[in-house]
Order: C-alpha cells, then structure tokens, then sequence
C-alpha cells in the first residue's frame, strides 16, 4: 500500500491539535508528529493510513452501469473490476479520496473565526464542537492578554468531559516566566520542606486531614506524580495521587511502589524510599478496604495549606523535573566539545530528547511535553552552551 507520509503527517498534526497536547507549541507538535512518522515502521504506516482511510469510506451503492466509474459516481465497481492502488485516503473496491477533515474553528463565523487567526490565539475548537458552545469571553477588536479569550466543552480520547480555554501567546508567555523564576528560586528548598514535612507528620492524628495533606505532599515532593484532584478524572478511572486506592500502592522491600492508571488513561509509576513516608503508607495502605479512597481528607485546598507561601503544588513536579534533567546530563557523555559543525544539529537534538525521556519516565508523560513544560530553560540552555564548548550546564 502505498503511504504518503506527508499526509500522515499532517493528520497526526490535527489529531494531536484537537487533543490539545499540554504545553506544546505548533511547532512542537508538528515535530512530535515528523518524529512518529519517522520512527514508524512501513507496516505501522500502512495501517495509519487505513484507519484514516477508514473515517471516509463510501457508502457501497449499486454496482456501475456502463461508462459509470466508482471515481465520478458512488456506485460500485464489478468485483472483476481492476481496482486503483490503494494510497492515504483510498479504500476497497474503488478510489474515491477521502473526505478533507474540517479544520479547528471552521464551525465559527468567518469574522470571528478571521479575527481570532489575527491575534494569534493559541487554539481553535475542533470542528466537531458545536458553535453554539464556543464561548467569546473578550471583545476581540481589543483583547486582554491576561485573560481567557474563548472556552468551549470537549471531550478527551478517553470520554472524560473538560473545559478548554483559549489564551494569546502572551498570556502563556507571562506563566512560563512565573513558572520558572518561582522554580528557580525554591529548587534548592523543596529536599528541606520534604524532610520538614516527614517530619511533622510524627505530630499530626493519622487519618486527620493535615496528616493525610502533609503526606500527599511528601509523596508528590519525593517522586513528581500528579496530585489528582479532578474527581471526574477518577469516575473514568483515572487517579492522581490524592486519589489513590489501597490496591494502587505495593510495599516490597522497604519501598512503596505506585502502579496505577493517571491522567489520560497513561499508566504511571512510581516509588518512595524513604523508611518514615513507607511506614506511613503501609499504614494507610493495611487500614484502607480495596476501592476506597486512602487520602480522601486530602483536598486541593488542604495540601495546599502545606505549601510554603508563594509555591505551588505542581512546582513539585517541576523541580523534580529539574533534579532528573540534572542528573541525566551528568550522566550523559557526548563527543567532546565542541561539536564538529557537520552533525552538530544531530548530536544536539538526539541528546536533548535522552535528557527529555529520563524526565519524561520520571513524571510519567511524554518527552516534547517534559522539554517544553517541565525541564527549566536555562538547564537546557546550559547544556547546549556545553556541547558546543562554550560554557558548563
């Protein structure tokens, strides 16, 4: 069968934009979808291409009368019929192509739609949600870049019901600064408030709220997994650690391993190795009946209370990010710098992806989504500069 790898790309490209990839650019998903192109084999090609031949195959008809042909008409062609190669878009029995899908924002007005394109929204609604939900938060003749600019329902690949939100890049700009400069400056804080916080836990009532928040917080500092809250998530089940069940959690060897179904239907794991946070879940984990909520006094709100004032929970995350891309250049031995000028590119990306799979692993996500969200820029940054000989991560 022949496959027209451009085509895939570019399916890929409106699969992974209606899904709203967290954190990635435009140029970052078309990359993730070259790279799944790339490294597919002819085979995996091959059924890409059927499954979205597939979305629009005809509707069978009568067979074709003389001079009729399945490419002008929706007839059927005699089963003698010598049949057209079969390509991206093709299927059984004739070569009627498919159906060009209707793009992101195609079901708005045009002016709206025109406008939104103009100031560089960060994303569209895909055409199968309906118009009438697509929400326009903003004047949009003078926008404010602080604010949402449009908000729609949808539904995930794995039937959970979310809200999406539109912003300007500028918005997003202003985050990613705040993200990172508050990263920076707690890094070097969060193995103290860890250690503080396992502590405090020998004080509190097990079973009590702040005993139950100071351990979700422990945990989440100590491995990177997401704290879970979204109990909607939970009633597709999908957990986070806030929400884990007794049969999520196994204590083996003096650890306690996590193995569970998170965000999006990705299977997440973990570990913890500290003695006292390991007793502590085995007690949890011994006292909870199988299917019952170990931390259910642990709300967004009480972990937070945890939180020294100014941090996010989900800068946990992020600094374990930090500590694994760390750890991964360390590791990391690449051909001494500087770089040879041919190659150079190569050598670069392939290294920054290693770095950006480790994290990745740690945080139980993708590697575009660990470069682009997680790894603080200027670790990155520090790399390149040491590649190419000018300078140490």
């Amino acid at each position: 069968m022949p496959v027209d790898s451009e085509t895939l790309v570019i399916e890929i490209v409106t699969m992974l934009d209606a899904l709203g990839v967290e954190g990635a650019s435009e140029e970052e998903i078309l990359a993730l979808a070259e790279e799944i192109v790339a490294s597919a084999s002819e085979d995996d090609l091959a059924a890409l291409a059927e499954v979205w031949g597939d979305d629009a195959a005809y509707d069978a008809g009568q067979p074709c009368k003389q001079g009729e042909t399945a490419e002008n008409t929706d007839c059927m062609p005699a089963a003698n019929e010598k049949s057209a190669p079969l390509s991206v878009g093709a299927v059984p029995g004739g070569s009627k192509p498919k159906q060009k899908r209707a793009t992101p924002g195609s079901q708005l007005p045009p002016s709206v739609l025109s406008r939104m394109k103009e100031i560089g929204i960060d994303r569209l609604p895909p055409a199968d949600v309906r118009a009438e939900t697509v929400t326009i938060l903003q004047d949009l003749a003078v926008p404010d870049p602080t604010r949402a600019i449009a908000t729609w329902p949808e539904v995930s690949r794995t039937g959970r019901a979310t809200v999406q939100r539109a912003y300007l890049p500028a918005f997003h700009a202003a985050n990613a600064k705040q993200k990172w400069d508050r990263v920076r400056a707690i890094e070097g804080r969060v193995d103290g408030f860890r250690a503080g916080l396992i502590a405090r836990l020998g004080g509190l009532e097990p079973g009590s709220s702040a005993h139950q928040s100071a351990l979700v917080a422990g945990i989440i500092a100590s491995t990177g997994l997401r704290p879970g809250w979204d109990q909607e998530s939970v009633a597709h089940g999908h957990f986070g650690i806030s929400s884990l069940r007794p049969e999520h959690i196994a204590i083996e060897g003096g650890r306690a391993l996590f193995d569970y179904v998170g965000k999006e239907g990705i299977r997440n794991r973990g570990e913890v190795t500290d003695p006292a946070l390991v007793r502590v879940l085995a007690g949890y984990v011994s006292a909870t009946k199988p299917g019952a909520a170990l931390f259910p006094a642990a709300t967004a709100g009480a972990v937070k209370r945890e939180m020294p004032a100014g941090w996010k929970v989900k800068d946990l995350r992020t600094v374990m990010a930090a500590k694994v891309a760390r750890a991964a250049i360390d590791r990391h031995q690449p051909p001494p710098p500087p770089l040879p000028e041919k190659g150079a590119a190569r050598v670069e990306r392939a290294a920054i992806r290693a770095i950006s799979a480790a994290v990745a692993k740690q945080l139980n996500n993708q590697p575009a989504q660990a470069e682009a969200s997680y790894i603080l820029p200027q670790i990155l940054d520090g790399f390149r500069k040491t590649l190419h000989g000018e300078g140490a991560a």
